[in-house]
C-alpha cells in the first residue's frame, strides 16, 4: 500500500519504500510492444450484478444501458495486461512501478488490471491506473512514472496503455465530430517499458489542458518547436487521426489508425529499440472530449529497424 503523509504531523520519519539512491538519469523508453486482441467472447457482462452496474454508471451521464451488447463480451484489461507484461518483461529483471491509462472504461468492473499487475509483476512495489484524459492518458503516465521513479529512485517501470471496444451502452460524441473519429474500434494495448538508469532511449513529455479544437493543431506546432529548442531536432512525427489535421505539421509524419484513443500513437512505436540515433521521433495525441494536447520526443532512430 501506498501511504503519504505531512511529516510534520508525525513522530518519527518513516522508512522510504526504496532506498533513496536518485536515478542518475531522466525517463527513457527501453522496449515498445503493441498487440491488437481478438476474439474474447467468453466473458459475459450481461448478468444480473453487471446489469446493474452498467444502468447504474450511465445514468449518471444520462446514457442508456444497452444489454443486448452486453454479452458475449470481448478482451478484459486484465487479461490484455497480463499478455502484454509477459511479452515485455522476458529477462524477469523487477519492474517497480506498474501504470495502467485507458481513455474508454474495462469491460468487467469484477476484474482488475492493477490487482492483476501488483501480483504478477516481479519486484512490484506499486501499481496505479489512469483514466479521464481520453487519448492522451498514456502522457500522463509517462509523467507520473517520472515523478515516481525520481522521487523513489525507481529503475524499472511498466506503463500499458489499453483500448477496449465493447461499451455496453449509446456512444456520444463531441458536437461537430465524426464518430468514425472517437467510436472504439477494436481490443489493443500497448506495453513501453521505461527505465531511469540511462539505458533507455531518452523521452520528454508535454501535457496541455483546456486546448480547444481548433487551436490543437497551433498549439501542437509550438510545444514541437520548444521540444526542438530544448531537446534537439525533430525527425519523424507520429500523429492521432482524431480529427484534427496533424499531418501538417511534418512532411514525415505517420498518422496512427482511428478508433485506438490510448494506443493508436503510441501503437506506432512497436518495434523500435534505444538508440542515440538525433533526430528524435515526436508522438502528438489530441482528445477534443477532454481537451488535452499530449505531445512527446523521444531518442529513437528516426526509421524503423
Amino acid at each position: 500500500m501506498y501511504r503519504a503523509g505531512a511529516p510534520a504531523l508525525l513522530e518519527a520519519t518513516p522508512a522510504p519504500l526504496t532506498e533513496p539512491a536518485p536515478p542518475r538519469a531522466g525517463l527513457g523508453l527501453r522496449r515498445v510492444v503493441r498487440r491488437r486482441f481478438t476474439g474474447g467472447g467468453v466473458r459475459r457482462i450481461d448478468d444480473d450484478f453487471s446489469a446493474r452496474h452498467f444502468a447504474d454508471l450511465t445514468g449518471l451521464y444520462g446514457l442508456t444501458y444497452r444489454p443486448e451488447l452486453a454479452g458475449p463480451a470481448g478482451n478484459t484489461y486484465a487479461e490484455m495486461a497480463r499478455v502484454l507484461a509477459e511479452a515485455v518483461e522476458p529477462d524477469g529483471e523487477p519492474v517497480e512501478l506498474c501504470v495502467v491509462a485507458h481513455a474508454t472504461p474495462d469491460l468487467d468492473c469484477r476484474y482488475s488490471a492493477v490487482t492483476h499487475l501488483t501480483e504478477a509483476v516481479t519486484g512490484n512495489r506499486l501499481s496505479l491506473s489512469l483514466l479521464e484524459n481520453g487519448s492522451c492518458a498514456p502522457y500522463t503516465a509517462l509523467r507520473v512514472a517520472a515523478e515516481y521513479g525520481r522521487r523513489h529512485g525507481w529503475r524499472r517501470i511498466l506503463v500499458l496503455a489499453l483500448d477496449q471496444a465493447t461499451l455496453p451502452y449509446e456512444k456520444r460524441f463531441p458536437a461537430g465530430t465524426s464518430p468514425a473519429h472517437h467510436a472504439p474500434a477494436g481490443d489493443a494495448g500497448v506495453a513501453l517499458l521505461l527505465t531511469t538508469d540511462g539505458t533507455g532511449a531518452p523521452i520528454h513529455v508535454e501535457h496541455r489542458s483546456g486546448i480547444a479544437p481548433a487551436e490543437a493543431l497551433a498549439a501542437a506546432a509550438d510545444t514541437l518547436a520548444d521540444l526542438h529548442r530544448r531537446h534537439g531536432p525533430v525527425g519523424e512525427v507520429l500523429v492521432d487521426g482524431g480529427g484534427v489535421d496533424f499531418g501538417r505539421l511534418s512532411p514525415a509524419a505517420r498518422v496512427a489508425p482511428i478508433g485506438y484513443r490510448a494506443t493508436g500513437v503510441f501503437g506506432l512505436l512497436d518495434g523500435y529499440g534505444p538508440g542515440r540515433v538525433q533526430p528524435a521521433t515526436a508522438l502528438v495525441s489530441y482528445d477534443p472530449q477532454t481537451g488535452d494536447l499530449g505531445v512527446a520526443l523521444a531518442n529513437f532512430p528516426a526509421a524503423r529497424p
